[in-house]
Order: C-alpha cells, then structure tokens, then sequence
C-alpha cells in the first residue's frame, strides 16, 4: 500500500482498492483559451488576473463537489447514498503546453477517497461521472466571469456562447 492510500496520521483510508482500474482521484482541467495564456505571458496585469480567475474556479469546483458528491454506505444490495463530510483536493497549475507554448491551465484532482459516515470510503464515481459537463461548466463560468484590474479589460463573457466557451477573448474595456 502506498503513502497516497493513508491518512495523514498513516492510518488507512478505509478499504482500498488495488486493481489496475481502481479509481485514484477524479481530475477536472481549468483552462481557457490559447489567447489568454499568451496575453498573460506579455503583461504582469493579465497574468495575475487570470491566474485569480482560475484559483477562483478551482474553489468553485471544489465547493461543488463538497456539496454534491455522495457515497455509497451499507451492504452489497442495501447500500445508500450519502453525503460527503469531508473531500481532499489537490490543484497543480501549469504554465505551458505540453509543446512548451504558453497555455496556463490547473488540474485539479480530488481524492476518490472521502469521509462519511464515520469512515473513509469511495467517491460514488458515477455520479461525478453524469456530473462532469455542469462541473466542467462552473469552472469555464468562473474563469469567463472574474473581472481583470481596471485598465487592462477583462474576460469577455458576451462572446461566449453556452456551446462555445473557445469564443472568449481578452479585450481591452469589453
């Protein structure tokens, strides 16, 4: 067992899973446009900007999920549905592409370990599963909507349609 299935006392979180398809931790990308990273690149004001932007969208998720997400308690075939009591997130910001070209982006991973019902056991993956576009949809939201310091523009949301996030640009007073 390795030191990501403990507790931060080393105690186990709960039964663990060690199969090659066992569920580690569910990871949602924060990201935006290329045109974004690249205006960050070349001004100090842009890039504070969007990285609160995107800090601000991992707390949102975050905050989502903490709500919303359930597990499962009881026997095989009696099992319940709760909710959560505790979650563990990790967000790990990149600067770059994979390419090495500007293109600033979070991954934000929560552990598919969570606290309920007196005990650690497993995120109910299937409904983060079925819940992916409206988490994916607060993160591109909050992004699109923090404000930019005065003077250097701001994240346009009037470009952005519900099925075309891509459409947001950076504008000077838009």
């Amino acid at each position: 067992m390795g030191r990501r299935d403990r507790h931060r006392h080393g105690r186990k979180k709960g039964r663990v899973r060690d199969d090659a398809t066992a569920l580690r931790f569910v990871e949602v990308v924060v990201n935006g446009p290329k045109t974004w990273s690249l205006a960050a690149a070349l001004n100090p004001d842009i890039s504070a900007a969007l990285d609160q932007a995107q800090d601000q969208a991992a707390t949102e998720i975050v905050g989502w999920f903490a709500q919303h997400v359930t597990t499962r308690v009881g026997p095989r075939g009696r099992q319940v549905q709760v909710p959560v009591e505790k979650i563990e997130a990790a967000v790990i910001r990149h600067f770059t592409s994979r390419a090495g070209d500007p293109h600033r982006h979070l991954h934000l991973q929560i552990n598919a370990r969570v606290w309920a019902a007196g005990g650690w056991r497993g995120i109910h993956s299937v409904g983060v599963r079925d819940s992916i576009e409206a988490i994916n949809g607060i993160g591109h939201a909050a992004v699109v909507t923090e404000s930019f310091p005065t003077g250097t523009g701001r994240l346009s949301a009037s470009a952005v349609r519900s099925d075309d996030l891509a459409a947001a640009r950076v504008g000077a007073g838009q």
